[in-house]
């Protein structure tokens, strides 16, 4: 009698467990019943228009995702071009400094040009005064 009473008590502490676990799976499909994510395109596919017959809720979630969809391929798009233009303005800043580096060298060039030529005429003038002293110098077999 004492192992049936014990096994009786034994029992209903399972009971009790049992039953506590089945009120908090109540509980939380209570919960998540009440639960709505509207806006989510799965949860508004299978929940969203409970009375609306099957057609028009497979029509509208469709269109529903081809406008996310046409929405996302926008966003990601204008983020391209938005991407090169930015590297458009970098390329163009480089091309606008090679520029005027390359007009700088020019200036450069033709002012060491001028600068060649200047001291080519003043040796060939060196020249020619040294040129015409000699010959001023030396007598002719004619005197």
């Amino acid at each position: 009698q004492r192992d049936v009473q014990k096994n009786l008590e034994d029992f209903q502490l399972e009971m009790q467990e049992i039953c506590n676990d089945v009120e908090q799976v109540a509980a939380q499909l209570d919960y998540f019943e009440r639960l709505q994510a509207s806006g989510d395109a799965s949860y508004d596919f299978y929940f969203g228009q409970e009375q609306a017959s099957e057609e028009k809720s497979s029509k509208e979630w469709i269109h529903t995702m081809v406008t996310d969809l046409a929405g996302n391929l926008t966003a990601t798009f204008q983020n391209g071009l938005q991407r090169y233009e930015d590297w458009q303005g970098r390329v163009e800043a480089e091309q606008d400094e090679l520029h005027e580096s390359i007009t700088d060298m020019q200036s450069l060039v033709q002012q060491h040009a001028g600068q060649v030529q200047d001291m080519m005429r003043a040796v060939d003038c060196l020249l020619d005064q040294g040129h015409t002293a000699g010959l001023s110098h030396v007598q002719s077999p004619d005197v």
